[in-house]
């Protein structure tokens, strides 16, 4: 009798490959199973980066409360600024008004003798109504500056948040490309595997197949079924 052929053993399923993802000699990010069997895909903050994370997250924190809230100092700062446009405006109507006042009554005296004539008083009232229109258009302008300065700032408080946000939605993003690489190259190497795997259990199935049925005539392989 001829020697009985001993019956294949079954390919073993590939173990998961893990990948790793490196800067020097520095690993940024890997992909592994854990062990329940999770496929993990880990981004390793370098210890700058961990602490400007946190110090965005803080910041955050900080403004987001007080996002639409004016501080006392923003306000005191506004209150010097607003008085400081006001007493130039004021000087500025009394450089033009003063001159024509001290012209008027130079004028007047000079021809009449006496600042009390109706002309002079008439001319002066005309000349202080202009005056008044004046402070008040001037008194306008200055609110709506408080308010130009209000919007201003409350943009800024919005805008400095948007960066904030935008370094932290960017640190995730380089995070997130990171592990994804390092993710795309284990399923690379893990779909070679399984395809060698699928290869040789196909072999494996049809050898053993073969063998239960090499004294069998009438069978035959099941690519020629």
């Amino acid at each position: 009798m001829g020697k009985t052929a001993e019956a294949p053993t079954p390919p073993s399923l590939p173990d998961f490959a893990d990948s790793y993802i490196k800067i020097g000699n520095n690993t940024i990010a890997s992909t592994y199973t854990d062990d329940d069997g999770n496929v993990i895909s880990q981004y390793y903050q370098t210890p700058e980066e961990s602490e400007t994370y946190s110090n965005i997250n803080d910041l955050i924190n900080e403004y987001l409360p007080s996002l639409n809230t004016l501080s006392d100092k923003y306000y005191d700062n506004k209150e010097l600024t607003l008085q400081a446009v006001k007493d130039q405006s004021v000087e500025n109507l009394n450089e033009i008004y003063t001159p024509i006042i001290n012209e008027l009554k130079t004028d007047i005296a000079s021809r009449f003798g006496s600042l009390t004539n109706s002309s002079f008083l008439d001319e002066l009232s005309t000349i202080e109504d202009a005056r008044a229109n004046n402070v008040q258009e001037l008194n306008a302008d200055l609110i709506l500056l408080s308010n130009e300065l209000d919007d201003a700032q409350l943009q800024r408080n919005y805008s400095f948040l948007n960066l904030l946000n935008t370094m932290k939605s960017d640190t995730i993003t380089d995070a997130l490309n990171s592990s994804t690489i390092s993710a795309g190259v284990s399923d690379l190497i893990n779909n070679f595997n399984l395809n060698n795997y699928s290869n040789d259990y196909s072999y494996f199935t049809e050898l053993a197949d073969y063998i239960e049925h090499k004294d069998d005539d009438s069978w035959l392989p099941a690519y020629l079924q």
